[in-house]
């Protein structure tokens, strides 16, 4: 080496790490890595952030425990007293939400994905946070997203109608407060364990108390708190078995039972939501989950002469429906599906219903002081599809000129069938 560098020094050269540190940054590496490029916002970490941005006054949290993919990692899997921290050190650690809604709204859809958990432990999950953002969530948008989340539910749990929660109001059920449900709850725990504990070997008195104990709840008598409680507390056991297997038949007919009434309340609550945006999107939800009943029961609504007390399967009004945004997914939908078939009607009446759920729509696109053009041209659009024989138009006149020759031309073949009747009736 010249001798004006070695004046200058050299400096030392660098050594490798020891190797416990080295094998401790590689350990990570495996695991940390390949786990945040898989599954960072998994099932786990999107409700447990949906949790945590609710309160329980329906208000969304501007600081809340809100975990990223990483940070969850870290506070479930990796102890704090390795750092020389408390047991408790991660829990409840909050941060700044700037926009609660957006971020509620990305962990509703990376829960929709269902990623990270068995189908009985997803299944009950995304029936909570759904029902529970769905009712409860200020944001509209946010109440959007969980209505629409809700049909795959309500065909999975065999729903046909929302009969079972209209028929009665909820005012009027003797619901269980909030001793009855924490001695459920307690119960439930003390058979669940043993079964959890002892698998298959459990003996048969165990077995018959852990089926008693889940045919005790009565979920008829639970608004939705108690629900999403009952649910949440099911989260635990179905996270840690296996549903499916025999063994814990009483206990998926409880999560099954639980979740049909959570699915059916929250449906029938966004019906009534007071913003169109969640009643359109309720329909919607309803329409895909039950069928083409629930477009004749729509339609059914929006006559203006209606019985004192119709017999209600999905809880329409028409205060409800007559709204722009609701008109127009009713439309879509019908265009989309055409009418809706009548079962078991007579020629007669299935001419009549065939006039009165056609004027349902005509009224619409009369009512310029009521309904904007948006409305009323989209109905227009949907009437092209459902009815062949009328005007290819989207101008108001051509099709009340047609509304008046054709309800003359039905009215009258109506009449005449009325007059045959009598005819071959008379003595």
């Amino acid at each position: 080496m010249p001798s004006h560098l070695q004046a200058l020094g050299t400096p030392p050269a660098r050594r490798r790490p020891h190797g416990r540190p080295f094998l401790l940054q590689a350990l990570l590496c495996l695991t940390v890595l390949p786990w945040c490029t898989v599954g960072c916002k998994d099932l786990s970490v999107a409700s447990s952030n949906l949790d945590a941005l609710l309160d329980e006054n329906d208000h969304l949290r501007h600081v809340a425990p809100v975990r990223s993919g990483l940070r969850y990692y870290f506070e479930t899997v990796i102890d704090p007293r390795w750092f020389g921290r408390d047991a408790g050190y991660w829990k409840g650690r909050e941060v700044v939400v700037p926009d609660p809604s957006t971020t509620a709204l990305g962990n509703l859809l990376v829960l929709a994905k269902g990623r990270g958990a068995k189908p009985a432990h997803r299944q009950i999950i995304q029936v909570r946070q759904f029902s529970r953002y769905a009712v409860r969530s200020p944001g509209v948008l946010v109440r959007e997203r969980a209505v629409l989340e809700l049909a795959p539910h309500a065909q999975r749990l065999g729903l046909t109608d929302l009969s079972s929660v209209l028929t009665q109001p909820i005012e009027q059920v003797d619901l269980a407060n909030g001793a009855e449900l924490s001695t459920l709850l307690a119960g439930l725990i003390d058979t669940i364990e043993p079964i959890v504990r002892q698998g298959s070997q459990a003996d048969e008195t165990a077995c018959e108390d852990f089926a008693l104990a889940c045919q005790q709840v009565e979920v008829e008598r639970m608004e939705l708190d108690g629900l999403w409680r009952m649910l949440k507390a099911l989260e635990t056991f179905a996270a840690r078995v296996d549903l499916d297997r025999e063994l814990f038949a009483p206990l998926r007919d409880l999560s099954e039972r639980l979740q049909r009434r959570s699915v059916a309340l929250a449906l029938a609550g966004t019906g009534r939501d007071p913003a169109p945006r969640v009643r359109a999107a309720s329909l919607w939800a309803m329409y895909q989950a039950f069928g083409p009943e629930v477009l004749a029961e729509a339609l059914v609504r929006l006559r203006e002469e209606l019985p004192p007390e119709p017999d209600q399967r999905f809880g329409l009004a028409k205060s409800q429906l007559a709204e722009g945004l609701v008109i127009r997914k009713l439309a879509q939908l019908l265009g989309e599906n055409g009418w809706p078939e009548r079962a078991a009607l007579t020629p007669r009446d299935g001419l009549l219903e065939e006039f009165q759920d056609h004027k349902a729509l005509l009224v619409i696109v009369n009512e310029g002081a009521f309904f904007e053009s948006h409305s009323r041209v989209t109905i227009m659009q949907a009437l092209q599809k459902l009815v062949p024989d009328g005007p290819r138009s989207l101008r108001e006149e051509d099709w009340v000129a047609w509304w008046n020759e054709w309800s003359q031309a039905i009215l009258q073949r109506i009449q005449e069938m009325d007059a045959g009747q009598g005819a071959s009736t008379a003595p």
